[in-house]
């Protein structure tokens, strides 16, 4: 599965109307822990690396998997923080593939740019994301 659909399918997932703990464990089994982190660009890799951490940091008990511990005990405003970093990923991840295209096809239709017209890289993270805010 692509990586854009991954993460399309896990903010598909955060949509329904099961309780939003329920919604998490799906998003991350069926979708999130799918996705290769090393074909993203670093600072999305870093970020989805931080809200899969987040997801799995406790250690589950006989019968449960770690997400499931995890989210057992996140309290309700840390996993709406959650799945809101998930829907910003997913956006952010949808404008990167989309600056990747319309990149590609003005050079293939002007040529590459030379080094001195090059912009500097902006990083994806929106400022309030990102470590140097």
């Amino acid at each position: 599965m692509s990586i854009i659909r991954s993460f399309h399918g896990a903010v598909t997932e955060l949509a329904r109307g099961t309780p939003m703990k329920q919604r998490l464990v799906a998003a991350y089994t069926t979708y999130l822990s799918q996705i290769d982190a090393a074909l993203l660009p670093q600072a999305l890799a870093t970020e989805l690396g931080a809200v899969c951490a987040a997801l799995t940091a406790s250690k589950p008990l006989s019968g449960e998997t770690a997400i499931q511990a995890t989210v057992r005990k996140l309290s309700p405003a840390d996993a709406d923080a959650i799945a809101g970093r998930i829907v910003t990923l997913f956006g952010l991840v949808t404008r990167s593939r989309a600056l990747r295209v319309v990149e590609s096809a003005a050079e293939s239709s002007t040529g590459p740019r030379r080094p001195s017209e090059a912009s500097p890289p902006e990083s994806p993270l929106p400022r309030f994301a990102r470590a140097d805010a």
